[in-house]
């Protein structure tokens, strides 16, 4: 990776698949189901998942109003 300010600190990139996410989950979530295997995502992590993913909108939400956001619309950038 690009050389840090600090040395002690390493940038990787890891490797990742091309494709589109939502694809990809739905076609893992069917093969565990055909082949009655074990999920990429447990369902715990799942719903872990989910609910950090439904606290960053509540909080985006919060602060959105507390910035007085609510009458402003996208296409008002």
């Amino acid at each position: 990776g690009v050389p840090s300010v600090n040395p002690q600190i390493g940038i990787s990139k890891p490797a990742t698949a091309a494709g589109e996410p939502l694809l990809a989950e739905l076609k893992a979530f069917l093969a565990a189901v055909r082949e009655r295997s074990k999920p990429i995502v447990s369902l715990e992590e799942g719903r872990r998942a989910l609910e950090v993913a439904l606290e960053i909108v509540a909080a985006i939400a919060q602060h959105g109003k507390q910035v007085n956001l609510d009458g402003l619309s996208p296409k008002s950038f």
